[in-house]
């Protein structure tokens, strides 16, 4: 486990998102906005849901923290982990994982979900270390189990549990759903998405967390289209409201100045005399 772990997370100083303020010293829930989508019919069957959404969050995290190497938490949920006296447990057996996800935009989308698909096979036999464990592996490691978003996919027989989600966790690991600055639980239906936020609203504006939900639904339906060719650079990440939102910041374009732009400061200086030339 130990070298799996430190393997994975080598070198790991992927940027967090979202940032704390520096005057957050721990993040607290104190806001929860819902988004609910359509599910698209998929181009492949060997793909499965969760790996489609957590793919295309990466692919968000990735826009936003403008990097290629991202980092977000993710529970998993596995009756089969090796743990003593797993079949006497009742309840599910639920753990909390660092993932790193590398995209180059080059890559096809095919080979993305399915290279986000295999990462989650490999992660399998590890998965019940725990967090603090994998903590203490490496620097990386450390760095990487400070992740301050969350991610959980959870079918939609299971939505009861949603509501009741600490009671799934003991003690580190309910500590970490009230230490993120950002918990994004998806319900993947049979017809619907439904993907919940709940965040800390010091660290995230609400119509920011709406432009992410809204974001999730365009790359995630864009993921279960893509035909053989796409590459990630083609997966557009703005969504219809940001569009129109930049439309309407670019409806009133200024006349064209048929001037140099020596004569248009002299021009400004003629007219302000008296003002600062430099003020800095």
């Amino acid at each position: 486990m130990i070298d799996y772990w430190r393997q994975s997370l080598a070198d790991c100083w992927c940027p967090p998102f979202p940032t704390p303020p520096p005057y957050v010293q721990q993040p607290v829930a104190d806001r929860i906005l819902e988004h609910q989508f359509p599910q698209p019919r998929q181009r492949s069957t060997d793909i499965v849901a969760p790996t489609v959404i957590r793919a295309a969050w990466a692919l968000i995290a990735r826009w936003m923290a403008n990097s290629e190497d991202v980092l977000f938490g993710v529970t998993v949920s596995r009756r089969t982990a090796p743990v003593a006296g797993i079949d006497k447990i009742a309840r599910p057996t639920i753990a909390i994982v660092p993932l790193r996800v590398k995209l180059a935009s080059e890559h096809k989308v095919s080979d993305y979900l399915k290279a986000v698909q295999q990462q989650a096979t490999e992660i399998m036999p590890f998965e019940q270390m725990g967090l603090h464990r994998i903590a203490k592996v490496s620097l990386g490691s450390q760095k990487a189990c400070m992740f301050q978003t969350l991610l959980v996919i959870q079918p939609y027989e299971e939505a009861s549990s949603l509501d009741a989600i600490g009671q799934w966790q003991d003690g580190d690991q309910q500590q970490c759903f009230d230490i993120n600055g950002l918990v994004l639980v998806v319900q993947a239906g049979t017809n619907d998405i439904t993907a919940a936020a709940s965040f800390d609203s010091r660290v995230m504006k609400p119509w920011a967390v709406k432009t992410l939900l809204k974001r999730l639904k365009t790359v995630t339906h864009q993921s279960y289209r893509a035909s053989p060719k796409k590459s990630l650079a083609d997966i557009d990440m703005l969504t219809t409201h940001d569009l129109g939102k930049l439309c309407k910041w670019n409806d009133h374009l200024p006349e064209p100045a048929e001037r140099c732009v020596h004569q248009m400061i002299e021009d400004k200086a003629k007219s302000q005399p008296d003002a600062p030339s430099i003020y800095s």
